[in-house]
């Protein structure tokens, strides 16, 4: 994975959802499959995204980074909560956690979506979003 230092133009929310929904889309019926954006508000802004080999997770993750919040990682994983289950949170500024979505919004398959977050990055981790998805039965 590599991280770089960018200027970074969110993308509208549709478009955001849009995009995260093709990739959910596109899970493999064996396993679930997942990218995560990693960022860091420090001396050097940085942003970066690890993934696995689909070619789904790869595609994302050019398109990823150039349009999250590198600053505010909370703004991020509010605007992907909302666009998969239609409700509007504001995350709090330091929290971690992981929700499941059975039934997400904006997919075209029987696929659900997991995030996995952490809005500030502790001891030397960076903030970020893990994005996960997996067929259902």
């Amino acid at each position: 994975m590599g991280l770089v230092a960018c200027t970074v133009a969110q993308a509208s929310d549709d478009e955001l959802c849009r995009r995260i929904a093709a990739f959910a889309d596109a899970a493999p019926a064996e396993k679930p499959h997942e990218v995560t954006i990693l960022t860091d508000w420090g001396e050097e802004q940085t942003v970066g995204c690890r993934r696995d080999e689909s070619a789904a997770a790869r595609k994302l993750c050019e398109w990823l980074p150039l349009h999250v919040s590198i600053e505010f990682m909370q703004g991020n994983v509010a605007r992907v909560f909302e666009c998969f289950t239609g409700e509007s949170r504001r995350a709090p500024n330091d929290v971690a956690g992981k929700i499941r979505v059975p039934e997400p919004h904006y997919v075209k398959t029987k696929v659900w979506i997991e995030l996995e977050f952490s809005t500030t990055g502790k001891e030397g981790e960076l903030a970020f979003l893990t994005i996960r998805s997996g067929r259902r039965d």
